[in-house]
């Protein structure tokens, strides 16, 4: 089977899905970026798998370059690529159950085919060499491969133009140019900080509870929370449902009818409270809108795939 180039391709699939993720909130509280130096650092697990500072370097195109020449990852692009990289090996295990993933075989002939002009490593070696210039676990570099090699043809044949039509009447007003005029309070959460998690849930959940009675406004609520959640609901905006907030905010403005207040919901960063106020219809054709249905096919497809696989495979922050 030929295959691209594993690198190439997660370079722009990355950066683009990461730039997709990127949280409303400019930094997580309470942390900082991981230096560019402290490639064993854990960020997080999925099952019993650590992901590293390194494997976040390998996902965004950065690995084996000298650290005193590469800056930290901002937190929210470096929260985002951690997630990827969890739905892409939770994707990957689906890919596996229904036989669509390489075999190893197929690797190690890519790896074989890919070495050095004057090189003469066998499939294990040059897999070693790869992992130490990454500085990421063999296994963990294994894995990179299945799914770069993996993916692309499983999209091959999901991303049909009859699937991409479907996607795009089944969600027209993400697509449509429809836009929606939103309220918006949210209580930033700390990586894996479930306790924190809880306490921000039920004090929005309080808040709902005053505003969908008629107690307090959208705006009173922000100013009790304060910070840049006050500033935003202070304000309402308007947004289009290919906006750019992250995906899980934007899904539930789609799934909130105008006049109506949402329930409380989470995203990897925070807890999340909107009010759509308002909705103008969008009249952009599927033609228009075609390459915007391809690109969010990806992260819906990746989801998919995904959430066959997350109760086995759970992302857990270790930061």
């Amino acid at each position: 089977m030929p295959v691209s180039n594993p690198h190439r391709f997660n370079r722009c699939w990355i950066v683009v899905a990461a730039i997709l993720l990127l949280p409303v909130i400019d930094r997580a509280q309470g942390a900082d970026p991981p230096a560019a130096s402290e490639p064993t650092r854990v960020l997080a697990s999925v099952g019993d798998v650590l992901i590293t500072q390194a494997d976040v370097e390998l996902a965004l195109g950065r690995a084996g370059k000298a650290t005193e020449d590469l800056q930290p990852v901002p937190l929210p692009v470096m929260m985002s690529t951690v997630d990827i990289i969890a739905r892409q090996r939770q994707a990957l295990e689906t890919l596996k159950k229904q036989g669509k993933r390489l075999s190893d075989e197929q690797i190690d002939q890519w790896l074989t085919n890919n070495r050095p002009p004057d090189s003469q490593a066998s499939a294990a070696e040059a897999l070693a060499d790869r992992a130490a210039a990454a500085r990421v676990t063999v296994d963990n570099y294994r894995e990179f491969l299945a799914f770069r090699l993996s993916w692309p043809a499983y999209l091959q044949t999901m991303l049909s133009d009859a699937n991409i039509e479907k996607h795009f009447l089944n969600q027209k007003s993400r697509f449509d140019g429809s836009r929606f005029e939103v309220e918006h309070v949210w209580i930033p959460v700390p990586p894996g900080n479930s306790k924190a998690r809880t306490a921000a849930r039920a004090q929005l959940t309080s808040l709902r509870d005053q505003i969908t009675s008629g107690g307090l406004t959208f705006a009173a609520a922000g100013k009790q929370l304060g910070g840049d959640a006050g500033e935003q609901a202070a304000a309402p905006q308007w947004l289009a449902g290919n906006g750019p907030l992250i995906p899980r905010v934007i899904d539930q403005v789609l799934q909130t009818p105008a006049g109506s207040t949402s329930d409380v919901f989470d995203s990897a960063q925070a807890v999340h409270l909107i009010r759509v106020l308002q909705v103008e219809p969008g009249e952009r054709t599927l033609a228009q809108a075609h390459d915007e249905v391809r690109k969010h096919m990806l992260l819906y497809l990746l989801d998919y795939l995904a959430r066959q696989s997350q109760h086995e495979l759970p992302l857990v922050w270790q930061m």
